[in-house]
């Protein structure tokens, strides 16, 4: 009986150990900023002095000396797509990075000469680890004499226009697995595939890359990746680097601490802090209630 007087306060302390656990632990999605496993990109924000934004209206106004990188797994909508054309028109640098996502939806709103295959990239010799980790030793500006690319589940580019400069290629030993069985088929295009391009937009520029992978945590210390990566957000000199956080997919952990941030917010007005202290009051103090 007395346990069951106690069981709201222990629920309540339950439920605040588990949000403190939600709201501390580092985000585990793929290429979150603040994510310092594997598949995060601590070692890149750090080695660049990159921010994270959640909102493509967050840009900075005159992007003169700003590089936006992109990494559509989620659908742009008007208004993001907008945004990130003014800011290359007006002088930003956009590095948009793609394998299976949604690249191809950027390139064409900005009427790029480029669009990524979608098709997976391999190289049965010239690789890091197997054939679906190529490496790209054929380098041009920016990225001469920063050692080879690994690369990690890459796809490839097209290139449909003189205006791209074609500045990584993979080796003539790789192909794009079309029919998805692993091996050279007949019909599989065969390398050197381009890899990154290069093409010039109003006052700006946008270089796409097929494969974001190269600046995750795992891949950031591989070969040349993590200098070709600063050579790449720092084109023409230093520049404050931005990762747009709003088009990566969702880990639950992602979820929960998104539902905390707005419990946060409501709670820390003055009206949520008094709900929240009745609250709190009410759950503790009810067993005292209940025994008197």
């Amino acid at each position: 009986m007395e346990a069951r007087k106690l069981l709201p306060a222990l629920t309540l302390a339950v439920v605040m150990s588990l949000a403190l656990l939600v709201w501390y632990f580092p985000p585990t999605g793929d290429f979150r900023i603040d994510n310092p496993f594997w598949n995060g990109l601590t070692d890149f924000r750090e080695r660049n002095n990159a921010a994270g934004i959640t909102s493509l209206a967050d840009l900075p106004a005159d992007p003169g000396n700003s590089t936006l990188i992109v990494i559509p797994y989620v659908p742009l909508n008007g208004s993001a797509l907008s945004a990130i054309r003014q800011f290359v028109v007006q002088g930003g640098v956009l590095l948009i990075m793609d394998d299976y996502g949604y690249g191809n939806q950027v390139l064409e709103y900005l009427g790029a000469e480029m669009r990524f295959t979608g098709e997976r990239l391999m190289d049965p010799i010239f690789n890091y680890r197997n054939a679906m980790f190529p490496r790209a030793s054929d380098l041009s500006y920016p990225l001469n004499g920063t050692g080879d690319i690994a690369l990690n589940h890459a796809t490839s580019l097209t290139v449909s226009g003189g205006s791209v400069s074609v500045i990584v290629r993979s080796s003539e030993f790789s192909f794009l697995d079309t029919d998805g069985n692993s091996a050279r088929s007949a019909g599989d295009p065969s390398g050197p595939l381009p890899v990154a391009g290069y093409q010039k937009l109003g006052d700006g520029c946008v270089i796409a890359v097929a494969d974001p992978s190269i600046i995750i945590n795992s891949m950031a210390g591989v070969d040349g990746n993590s200098l070709a990566a600063g050579r790449l957000v720092n084109l023409d000199g230093s520049r404050q680097v931005i990762i747009d956080q709003s088009h990566l997919p969702k880990a639950p952990l992602d979820d929960a601490k998104l539902v905390l941030a707005v419990l946060h917010a409501a709670a820390s007005t003055q009206a949520g802090s008094l709900a929240l202290i009745t609250l709190i009051a009410t759950l503790t103090t009810l067993p005292l209630w209940r025994r008197s």
